[in-house]
């Protein structure tokens, strides 16, 4: 096999698992379940709102 071509492969492969990821499992499973279910189980933990944003900012950076 060629070097490009498996180069090539290798970044279709990092694309996709960024996108599924990053852009679809951070946003609709993972801040959610900090901001609502974390926050119904045990609701006064320090450090949520901190560890929320850093979220929503990870998300942020993410889609630029």
């Amino acid at each position: 096999m060629r070097p490009a071509l498996l180069q090539l492969r290798d970044l279709t492969v990092f694309v996709l698992v960024f996108i599924a990821t990053r852009l679809m499992f951070l946003p609709f499973l993972v801040i959610p379940s900090g901001y609502w279910e974390a926050m119904q189980i045990v609701p006064s933990v320090p450090g949520f709102s901190a560890m929320n944003s850093a979220l929503a900012i990870l998300q942020l950076l993410h889609c630029f």
